[in-house]
């Protein structure tokens, strides 16, 4: 059970981590001399993207970034349950920690499938960026943390 609980932890920190190197490059698209991000547009230099977005780059960002602050919080209760379980006992940490878990791994598929989808129109001249598979990639690890989570919620006892 203790290894089911590490694992999770890991994948959630992986997942994270590639999940805050999506959300801070600027290489989601690129093409012709331009690549850009969620933020920032660069050709000769870079600049904010928030006057030019559209309603879905800001919900790419919103259901992105509330994902973010969902696998921080979910990396705190599981280190609390690994490492400081005594620290608030009557908390079922791991079962918050897999509910949240399934969550947010929909909130970056929503993200990532919604950049996706307004993105394709723009495919003939411009193309994904590196660190949209790196989202991708996080969003498939948040979903293998979840259900690792939620694993170590199930054989935890009740």
């Amino acid at each position: 059970m203790a290894s089911l609980k590490l694992s999770g932890f890991i994948l959630t920190v992986l997942s994270t981590f590639f999940l805050l190197v999506a959300l801070a490059s600027t290489n989601w698209g690129e093409g012709e001399g331009i690549h850009f991000g969620l933020w920032l547009a660069c050709a000769a230099t870079c600049q904010s993207t928030t006057s030019i977005a559209y309603g879905g780059y800001h919900a790419v960002r919103a259901f992105i970034l509330i994902a973010f602050f969902l696998w921080v919080a979910i990396l705190v209760l599981q280190a609390m349950d690994l490492w400081y379980n005594s620290t608030l006992p009557s908390v079922n940490k791991m079962k918050y920690a897999a509910h949240l878990s399934i969550s947010a791994a929909i909130l970056v598929f929503f993200g990532m499938a919604i950049f996706t989808g307004t993105y394709a129109p723009f495919a003939p001249k411009l193309r994904f960026g590196w660190s949209f598979g790196i989202g991708w990639f996080s969003a498939i690890l948040g979903i293998a943390a979840a259900t690792v989570n939620m694993l170590a919620f199930k054989k935890e006892p009740q």
